[in-house]
């Protein structure tokens, strides 16, 4: 069983999207998303950490640090299919830094968020 699940990554933003509608009035609900939001995106590349094969007190030794989670991301591959294309094939990771992020009002990539 995996240390890392995306589903409790999942859940983390389930919770967020719920607490999310209190950010108008609540200078702690707007926390609240922000903690959760980043709890889910470390639980995110702790995952991809683990499926690639790296060793689980590895992951452990970057702690909650998003930067260096990305930077151990990018030194790995993954099986995929990348922007539509026909064939499966192994990509760097690294290439996850410039998927677009686009909510409301917000602009960004993978990276420049997470960085």
């Amino acid at each position: 069983m995996p240390e890392y699940s995306l589903g409790f990554s999942e859940k983390l933003i389930e919770a967020a999207d719920a607490v999310l509608p209190s950010c108008k009035d609540s200078y702690e609900g707007c926390r609240t998303v922000l903690y959760l939001s980043l709890l889910a995106s470390e639980i995110v590349l702790k995952g991809l950490l683990e499926k690639a094969g790296k060793p689980v007190n590895q992951i452990i030794g970057c702690q909650h640090r998003l930067a260096d989670l990305l930077a151990e991301t990018d030194r790995c591959y993954v099986y995929t299919i990348w922007l539509g294309q026909d064939k499966r094939r192994w990509l760097p990771a690294r290439r996850i830094r410039a998927l677009p992020i686009n909510v409301d009002d917000f602009s960004s990539t993978v990276g420049e968020f997470l960085t």
